[in-house]
């Protein structure tokens, strides 16, 4: 028993933007082979890399902290010394306090390049959240924009595309069959399944994995649905063509065998 259908990619994504500005870069073109995590469209960030050089520069920055450090010492020293020669006690209290004072600003300025770092940090994953990367590895197969137009979180016009770019993966194919329920009642997830072709200008056959069988019937056809891979690393096969999957039926034993 077959059923027909066609193939199509395994994984397909529309990569979209949850943020605004105007398309710097893009990195790629269409039919273009790309890896997962590889960049695709750059959004303009000149204001957060400044922002981002100001932070990193105020947190590398020693200098107020060893000048802190200096002053901090100084007085502890000079303290240290009032003590020893047994000044009299307003004398104490007042370099204490203004030891205390050296010491909460060297805290202030250590809790300032601390914070500095955490914005440094937290502007770098946001100049990283402008650049849109592959989440898998596939083919490009559509661009929406041009670089210079602007990229909306509010997308008013039905007729043009809610995403930036797509990709799909072409290493493997599935094929999506509905089968009566009698054929596949056997069927299991990573069964192996036959998907041939249904175009007679085109003659070939494969051997897929089944990835998923539905755990519903069809009231209406009483049918499954049943999806099957197919490996295609060197690109023999091609999305989009007819196909049919193929599916070896069982013989219902008969009553004399039943008994």
């Amino acid at each position: 028993m077959s059923a027909e259908t066609y193939l199509e990619p395994s994984d397909s994504r529309e990569i979209s933007s949850i943020l605004t500005g105007i398309i710097e870069e893009i990195h790629v073109s269409e039919g273009q082979y790309v890896q997962k995590g590889q960049a695709l469209i750059s959004l303009n960030s000149d204001v957060l890399q400044a922002q981002y050089e100001v932070a990193k520069t105020k947190a590398e920055s020693k200098g107020r902290i060893m000048a802190a450090q200096a002053e901090r010492d100084q007085q502890s020293v000079r303290y240290s010394n009032i003590l020893k020669i047994g000044s009299n006690r307003p004398e104490r209290d007042k370099e204490r306090a203004i030891l205390q004072v050296k010491e909460g600003n060297l805290v202030a300025v250590t809790e300032d390049a601390k914070i500095a770092r955490l914005d440094a940090m937290r502007i770098r994953a946001e100049l990283n959240e402008r650049v849109h990367k592959s989440p898998i590895e596939g083919y490009v197969i559509k661009i929406t924009k041009d670089v210079g137009e602007p990229v909306s979180i509010n997308r008013n016009d039905p007729n043009q595309p809610n995403y930036l770019i797509r990709v799909v993966r072409l290493s493997t194919l599935k094929a999506t069959a509905f089968l009566p329920y009698k054929a596949v009642r056997h069927i299991k997830v990573g069964d192996k399944l036959t998907v041939a072709s249904s175009d007679l200008d085109e003659e070939w056959e494969t051997t897929g994995e089944v990835e998923f069988v539905s755990p519903i019937i069809d009231a209406g056809t009483g049918t499954v649905e049943v999806r099957v891979v197919i490996e295609n690393p060197d690109m023999i096969y091609k999305s989009g063509v007819p196909a049919k999957v193929i599916v070896d039926v069982p013989n219902d034993p008969s009553p004399a065998e039943s008994r």
